[in-house]
C-alpha cells in the first residue's frame, strides 16, 4: 500500500494515524507500506520502519526524468515554462 505525502495525517492526528496503520497491519499481516513523508513515523507498535532519505533533484535531473518517463512527448516550450 502506498501512502504518498503523509505529512497531513501525521501532523493532524498522529496517534490516530499510527493506530490505523497498526490496525491494518494486524488484520493484513502480509501487507507492506510505502509511506512518503518528510518525517519518520517511528512509532509503529510491532513493525520495523526503514527510512530511505531522498535528496532533491536538480532542475536538469527533473527535466531529464520527465522527458524519459512521460507518456507523451514534452515540447521545448513546456520545458522553458517549467524552468521559469
Amino acid at each position: 500500500m502506498i501512502l504518498d505525502n503523509a505529512e497531513d495525517p501525521l501532523e493532524d492526528d498522529n496517534e490516530k494515524f499510527i493506530a490505523e496503520l497498526d490496525s491494518i497491519i494486524d488484520h493484513c499481516p502480509q501487507i507492506k507500506f510505502l509511506v512518503t513523508t518528510r518525517k519518520t513515523i517511528n512509532k509503529l507498535a510491532y513493525n520495523h520502519e526503514k527510512p530511505y532519505p531522498l535528496m532533491s533533484l536538480t532542475k536538469e535531473a527533473s527535466i531529464k526524468l520527465l522527458i524519459t518517463k512521460a507518456p507523451r512527448d514534452i515540447r521545448n516550450q513546456e520545458i522553458h515554462e517549467l524552468l521559469e
